[in-house]
């Protein structure tokens, strides 16, 4: 599964896989397992980073939306919200570039927005801008593989591995938000 993507990373063509229902849902499980895997490696990367280098970036988009909003407002945003307006805008637009050399360009470039939009998440960088890549690492892991499954399966299908890795990583706050402060 990883030598599909990293080979299409290499060399990204607009072609859809001609597939059963049943491997359609095999690619997304294992999509959705190596997206989700790569967030948590690269996102303890980042962290062990910040705390060597002793980056403090004072807030991060997460921490206020802790704070600002209830447990079913984060649910609602950050797996259904958000997965539906950035797929519509980094991943749709993919289906408009028929050859192989433009939608190679549209292919880089919406990873690479897409990461560059997640850098809105820090405050403070203070100069400290050799630390974007690193930062948006998680984000860019995630957008070569949403890139992938927008292509092979369709834009349905990246939006449903966006709302399904963002439950994945969101999901275990939201429980725990909720037992530590029950509706009433």
């Amino acid at each position: 599964m990883l030598d599909q993507v990293w080979d299409f990373l290499k060399n990204p063509i607009n072609q859809k896989l001609d597939v059963t229902a049943q491997e359609r849902y095999q690619l997304f499980s294992r999509l959705l397992f190596f997206t989700v895997l790569c967030s948590i490696i690269l996102g303890l990367i980042t962290q062990a980073i910040t705390t060597v280098f002793q980056l403090d970036f004072v807030n991060h988009a997460v921490d206020e939306l802790l704070t600002d909003y209830s447990p079913l407002a984060i649910l609602l945003l950050a797996v259904i919200i958000a997965p539906l307006i950035e797929e519509l805008f980094f991943r749709a637009p993919l289906g408009l570039f028929k050859q192989n050399t433009s939608f190679r360009y549209a292919y880089y470039c919406s990873i690479l927005l897409f990461g560059l939009l997640h850098i809105t998440n820090f405050e403070g960088l203070d100069g400290q801008y050799w630390a974007i890549p690193i930062l948006v690492s998680p984000q860019l892991s995630a957008g070569i593989f949403l890139g992938f499954i927008r292509t092979k399966l369709g834009l349905i299908w990246s939006i449903l591995l966006h709302a399904a890795h963002n439950s994945i990583l969101v999901g275990p706050i939201v429980i725990y938000l909720l037992l530590d402060n029950p509706i009433k």
